[in-house]
């Protein structure tokens, strides 16, 4: 056998493990993701093949973010919450989407009482597995919600907000960056361009806009939105 041959033979043989390679390990995350879902969504949605679909790409995207730090997100609200002294009327704060728990430990440090996430998948003890649609909060429940681009992960986005103003207290806070202009797919899947995208959204809902930061790239195209509002009060 030659030189030449045996380059041949040793590409072919390396190819091969590397496809074995690719299709175990797709095989295994499969598996991976399967098994949260079936620990995480009731069962009368592991029916529904779209929505599989749909929880199988989140939890897929939330695997391979797992360990990042979004910092330039929560940091930004904190900084106006301390500010504009809004943090005194927050004891309890829901953070939505959050994959780990740096942004939980930043709002406690900031003197949040009690600090708990959602998602699918945990990582933390203080991260309960649910999908945001469908949250397992007595209505009421918190003074703040705080979702840190996942709001745009939505299946049902009338149904989400909702889900938001019923867990927040009437009156309460809601903290939120979406991306904007960015083609959708199969994980971030709502289209918005402007705040009141998002306004319309919520509706009624929506009593008063306390902050509202476009954030844009070097063209002046915006790329998100940072918006803090106030749900209507019982009251109004």
């Amino acid at each position: 056998m030659n030189l030449d041959e045996l380059e041949v033979q040793m590409s072919t043989l390396l190819f091969r493990v590397v496809s074995w390679c690719r299709t175990l390990t797709g095989r295994i995350l499969h598996i991976m993701r399967r098994y949260i879902l079936a620990r995480t969504i009731p069962v009368h949605k592991v029916q529904n093949p779209s929505l599989v679909e749909y929880f199988e790409y989140q939890i897929g995207g939330t695997i391979g973010l797992i360990k990042k730090d979004a910092w330039f997100r929560y940091r930004f609200f904190g900084e106006y919450l301390q500010k504009h002294a809004l943090l005194g009327e927050i004891q309890s704060m829901l953070c939505v989407g959050c994959r780990n728990a740096y942004e939980i430990d930043y709002f406690t440090s900031l003197g949040v009482a009690k600090v708990v996430g959602i998602d699918l998948v945990s990582v933390d003890s203080r991260i309960f597995r649910m999908d945001m649609h469908d949250m397992n909060f007595p209505d009421s429940h918190f003074d703040a919600v705080y979702a840190g681009d996942s709001f745009e992960h939505t299946y049902d986005a009338d149904l989400l907000a909702r889900e938001f103003v019923r867990v927040v207290v009437p009156g309460g806070l809601i903290i939120m960056s979406v991306p904007a202009n960015e083609e959708t797919d199969h994980v971030d899947r709502l289209f918005v361009s402007k705040a009141d995208d998002i306004y319309d959204i919520f509706g009624s809902a929506c009593d008063k806009v306390i902050l509202e930061d476009d954030f844009c790239d070097d063209s002046g195209i915006t790329r998100a939105l940072r918006l803090i509002f106030r749900t209507r009060s019982v009251e109004a």
